[in-house]
Parts: C-alpha cells; sequence; structure tokens
C-alpha cells in the first residue's frame, strides 16, 4: 500500500514538472514570435540620392607682377606689384573649351626714374577669360586663354619727386650757399605721376602650364586700353645778380644792393602733361578645386 502511494505522488510530480516545461515553452515561443512580428514591422532605410557631380571648378591664383605706365618710357621705369584672384572654371563641351571668371585684387604701380620706391595704388578686377585645354602627358596641360578686364581703383596715391640745383657765387667762390653773393642760378623740376581714372579697361592673355590635375603655373600680360594715370613735368629755370641801387631814406641818398632776376624761365611754358595706360605682366600660381 505504501508502495502504491509513494508511486502515485511521484507520478504527480511528473505530470506537473511536464505541463510547466510546456507551458515555459510556449510562452518563448510566443515572445520569439512576437520580436518577429516586430522586426518585420519596422520599414527599411531610404537609399541616400547619389550628389550630383559639380559642373565648375574653383580657382585660386596669385602672384608676382611687373608694373608699367606707358607714355612716357623715358621718364618712368617699372616696378614691383602683386596680382591675386579667385575664380569659378566652367567648362565648355568635353573638348578641352573653359570660361574663367575672376575677382580679384591687384596693383598698379609706377617709379620715376630719379625716385625711390614708386607711386599709385590697388584695384579691384574683373576678368572673364575664354581659354582652350591641350593635353600633353598624364596630369600635364597646357592652357592659353585671353579675354577683357575691368577693374576700380580702391586705393590710390602720388609718387613725386623734385629734383634740382641751386648755385651760389661770389665772385670766383662757388658754394651751395653764401649769404653775401653776387650770383645765384636756380633749376628746380616737379615731376608726379597719380591716377586719374577711377576706372580701367583692357585686354587679358596669358597661359597656364599643368604640372598635375589641378596645381598649375600661370604667365599673363594685362594691358590696358584706357588713359587712367597722368604725368606732369615742371621746370622753372632763373638766374639771380646782385645790381647795385640807389634809393632815398629820410631824405637822403644811399646805396643798396638788390637781388633783380636777369634771366628767368616763366613756369607757364616747361609744364608737361602725359596721359598713361597700365602694362601689368604676372608671374603666379593657381591651384583649382
Amino acid at each position: 500500500m505504501r508502495k502504491f502511494l509513494l508511486l502515485a505522488v511521484l507520478a504527480s510530480a511528473c505530470v506537473a514538472a511536464q505541463a510547466q516545461d510546456e507551458t515555459t515553452t510556449g510562452q518563448k515561443i510566443g515572445s520569439q514570435s512576437e520580436i518577429v512580428n516586430k522586426k518585420i514591422i519596422v520599414e527599411p532605410p531610404k537609399p541616400k540620392k547619389p550628389k550630383k557631380p559639380r559642373k565648375f571648378r574653383w580657382n585660386v591664383r596669385a602672384g608676382y607682377s611687373i608694373d608699367q605706365l606707358t607714355g612716357v618710357s623715358n621718364e618712368l621705369s617699372s616696378t614691383s606689384g602683386f596680382d591675386a584672384g579667385l575664380g569659378v572654371v566652367f567648362p565648355i563641351g568635353n573638348k578641352g573649351f573653359f570660361l574663367d571668371t575672376e575677382v580679384g585684387a591687384v596693383s598698379f604701380r609706377a617709379k620715376i626714374k630719379e625716385g625711390k620706391g614708386g607711386g599709385l595704388g590697388v584695384s579691384i578686377h574683373l576678368s572673364p577669360t575664354l581659354g582652350f585645354k591641350f593635353p600633353l602627358a598624364k596630369n600635364l596641360a597646357i592652357a592659353p586663354y585671353i579675354g577683357p578686364y575691368i577693374s576700380f581703383n580702391v586705393v590710390s596715391s602720388h609718387h613725386h619727386i623734385y629734383p634740382g640745383y641751386n648755385i651760389y657765387r661770389k665772385g670766383n667762390q662757388e658754394s651751395s650757399y653764401l649769404s653775401d653773393w653776387d650770383y645765384h642760378e636756380s633749376l628746380q623740376q616737379n615731376k608726379e605721376v597719380w591716377a586719374d581714372n577711377l576706372l580701367d579697361a583692357g585686354i587679358n592673355v596669358g597661359v597656364k602650364f599643368f604640372l598635375s590635375k589641378k596645381f598649375y603655373i600661370d604667365i599673363h600680360c594685362r594691358k590696358g586700353f584706357v588713359n587712367f594715370a597722368e604725368y606732369e613735368s615742371e621746370t622753372s629755370h632763373s638766374i639771380y645778380r646782385k645790381e647795385e641801387k640807389t634809393g632815398i631814406r629820410a631824405g637822403q641818398p644811399y646805396t643798396y644792393m638788390s637781388d633783380l632776376p636777369t634771366e628767368y624761365l616763366p613756369d607757364d611754358g616747361n609744364i608737361e602733361y602725359k596721359k598713361l595706360s597700365t602694362l601689368k605682366i604676372v608671374f603666379g600660381l593657381g591651384f583649382q578645386f
């Protein structure tokens, strides 16, 4: 009887354990199915649209320039300057033609030969050019270009000198200054150049030597067609000799020395004006990206 009761208890325990396992398994299966259902409900991410390639390239350029004002080559000499710009390059078709539009800052300078340094100033320029790129080898190319330019004067100054001399002499003795002189010769000359116009325009011709797809060496010449600046030269030449004069002072005659010019060239007949145009040769480096 005891054995029978023991067997019954064991059987009941086994049945209860099996039922509990089935319940746990059913819960796991149910939760997994819910997870699967949730994953199915989540929408997939939208694919990113590919970026359209740019139809232009940025262009950065800067360089050293030789500046000159043409019109009085025997009085003015060239001097150093600068030339820099930022632009956009648009390809035209697929044959190698391109349009380059650039805005930048450039110097316009001149130097009077007898003077030191140089004068004039800085202008902002706009230069659209049309060119063609000839491939030479891998990543090597040459690109000549030509186009007009227009520039606006934003900073300017004068460059001037006053060469001349004075000779003082008493008898045969000559000195730069004698308080008791009887002969004085004076030659004075004023030379001056300045920007006379706010606007300059002309033609821009050059060539780019590409050393890679992006890096290049630039050489170009810019010639203005506008009377942009003015040069003035004024000369006066005077010779004075002391002459003995007589006069009346307090009712009594007396003698005195008067510094009267015996030879004089008036200024009005010795002023020269010249209209000048700009000329610039630039050597620079550039980068397109």
